[in-house]
């Protein structure tokens, strides 16, 4: 908390900004379309679209190619991204069958179908790259794929890397595996993993050789063995049992970037009723049938998991699940144990709506991701009554990000005239990094429900500026937050402020002044205002809002006429402003008011 020997804002500062003023400057109820589609919070970076007509459009090292056009099938995806922001994914381009399949690593184009591949010294052509590819750090890649084995069928899969610039094999059809003797590499690699040290891993299906065929799946990193169906039975079963592992899922692999930790998803031998079982470092973390985690059914017995999807680990190597559970078929998300999102729970702090159950998605939690800083992104469906916008991406729990029915700036010219909104958020495929940048596949639709295509997208969660002070708890219970996002450069007129955690349908406005401050309660209020000196607030049309649903309202600032007591200015490149949110409240039934905490914001 900032000290209270901070400069205490003045009599004639306060003036219009506290006390019973707020019953006059803020309306008892206020309409939630009074945020504008401009106003609204999240920047939003197109990285890539499969709709005709924009820049990002075409495919990258393949001019005047596009992307293949339509929302479902083969068209951009899926992704993969490294803690520290690197990403991959596998495209489908608008060319003739057998050159139609690329790979990309952050936008640049690393292989096509029909290219003499390098990993066989320019010999055989690849045919098609399989499964998810992986990446690092580094910006190495690995990826399967099917070639013409120069003429064979009998030697074509490969799991192909490209670690430091030099283009090698991790595994190839037909070569002996060094970790199983007797045993050679089958037709099937898939779900290729790296380490930060380029070392590649993945799943080697109906290897061939002394091996049984009901022990000739493994999963290995470099030479080190670490599941063999029908071999490795792990830890931490149900009732203490040792059931081998009958398959491993394809794409549901993952290892930290040192190595330290991995995860396979797996069923059981025996009962199909317990056999499915998110296995981390060799024990059970997940089993279906198992109680789940956080969660308590009202005859007592606990809930029990269903299903298991959408398994990663992030930088640290903590691990992350969605579950369904039963009874009821609802949905937990999960990171190492700990429930981050359940079904009924408040979608954020002051939100009216809670995530619910939907047949559309495939559930109510269709994603759940994080990283080394402790970060969490969930989306999935909430009780949000209009159906075309009950789909939510949530940072934190705090903080919507996305939500389906927004305006989306396709083109990316800074404006919502591409008749262009989000429909849906492709499940299971959205990943947030180490820099706080939350990359997701989204379905895009026209005003009149057409579809649009899909959008790489990528939406830095960090913000700008940084926080101070510290706010009281308010009717939800928990403090109001405010963050920057977008940008500091005066140029750019793209600073965002949000506020979140507001008791839903609350009347809101931003403060802003050059000083930060500290002063406890001021004119009566519930909260802390954290700002000092001349205060200028954002009264003008359309700037005074109503809290949304989800207990957040945004607010793009207008750099070219900043608020002050004396009349509007300019930003200036190289001055420091801060800013808080005050919001209506109630305490027993009385009115009053509360403030966010305060953002400082350095502008260039």
């Amino acid at each position: 908390m900032e000290s209270s020997s901070h400069t205490r804002p003045s009599a004639a500062a306060l003036r219009g900004t506290a006390g019973l003023a707020l019953r006059v400057i803020l309306p008892a109820v206020l309409s939630i379309q009074a945020i504008a589609a401009s106003q609204q919070g999240s920047r939003i970076d197109v990285l890539l679209t499969n709709r005709p007509g924009l820049a990002t459009s075409f495919a990258p090292g393949l001019p005047g190619v596009l992307f293949k056009p339509g929302w479902g099938g083969l068209t951009i995806g899926p992704i993969a991204v490294s803690p520290g922001g690197n990403w991959t994914l596998i495209g489908w381009v608008d060319l003739p069958s057998g050159q139609d399949e690329i790979v990309l690593a952050n936008g640049v184009l690393v292989a096509q179908s029909s290219d003499l591949t390098p990993w066989t010294g320019g010999i055989e052509v690849l045919w098609f790259p399989n499964s998810a590819p992986a990446i690092n750090d580094a910006g190495d890649v690995a990826f399967s794929a099917t070639t013409n084995g120069n003429g064979s069928n009998l030697a074509n899969e490969y799991i192909a890397t490209r670690v430091g610039g030099v283009w090698a094999y991790a595994a190839r059809e037909r070569d002996p595996i060094p970790y199983l003797p007797g045993a050679l590499f089958g037709a099937e690699l898939d779900s290729p993993v790296l380490l930060a040290d380029g070392t590649a891993g993945y799943i080697a299906r109906e290897t061939l050789g002394s091996v049984p065929e009901s022990q000739d799946d493994v999963v290995a990193i470099g030479q080190t063995l670490l599941v063999q169906q029908g071999v490795t039975a792990p830890a931490g079963q149900l009732g203490g049992a040792l059931r081998p592992i009958a398959t491993v899922q394809e794409r549901r692999f993952g290892v930290s970037p040192d190595g330290s930790r991995w995860f396979v998803l797996a069923n059981l031998e025996g009962d199909a009723g317990s056999d499915e079982v998110l296995v981390v470092d060799g024990a059970v973390a997940l089993q279906e049938g198992a109680p789940a985690p956080g969660t308590a059914s009202t005859s007592g017995e606990g809930d029990r998991v269903d299903d298991i999807d959408d398994v990663h680990l992030d930088g640290a190597g903590r691990w992350y699940a969605r579950a369904t559970v039963s009874p009821g078929t609802r949905a937990i998300a999960v990171r190492e144990g700990e429930v981050l999102a359940r079904h009924r729970q408040r979608v954020t702090p002051g939100s009216a709506v809670r995530w619910k159950l939907s047949a559309d998605q495939g559930g109510q939690l269709f994603g759940c991701t994080g990283n080394a800083l402790g970060d969490h992104v969930v989306t999935g469906t909430t009780d949000e009554a209009d159906p075309s916008r009950d789909a939510v991406a949530v940072l934190n729990g705090r903080t919507v990000l996305l939500r389906e029915g927004d305006p989306f700036d396709h083109d990316g010219n800074g404006a919502f005239d591409d008749d262009a909104y989000i429909r849906q958020f492709e499940v299971g495929y959205g990943r947030l990094d180490d820099l706080g940048v939350y990359r997701a596949l989204l379905w895009i639709r026209s005003g009149a429900g057409a579809d649009l295509g899909k959008a790489l997208v990528a939406i830095p969660t960090r913000g700008v500026g940084a926080s101070f002070c510290a706010a009281e708890p308010n009717s939800t219970g928990e403090p109001a937050s405010i963050r920057a996002h977008g940008s500091a450069e005066v140029t750019d007129a793209d600073l965002v402020l949000e506020c979140s955690a507001l008791p839903a349908g609350s009347a809101a406005f931003f403060l802003a002044s050059r000083t930060r401050g500290f002063v406890a309660m001021p004119g009566g209020s519930q909260g802390n205002l954290c700002l000092g000196g001349a205060i200028g607030r954002f009264v003008g049309p359309g700037q005074v809002q109503g809290a949304d649903a989800l207990g957040q309202v945004a607010l793009r600032v207008d750099v070219t006429r900043h608020p002050t007591p004396s009349g509007f200015v300019a930003v200036v490149p190289g001055e420091t402003w801060s800013y808080t949110c005050w919001y209506r409240d109630a305490v027993g039934g009385a009115a009053t008011s509360n403030f966010s905490d305060g953002v400082e914001v350095a502008y260039r």
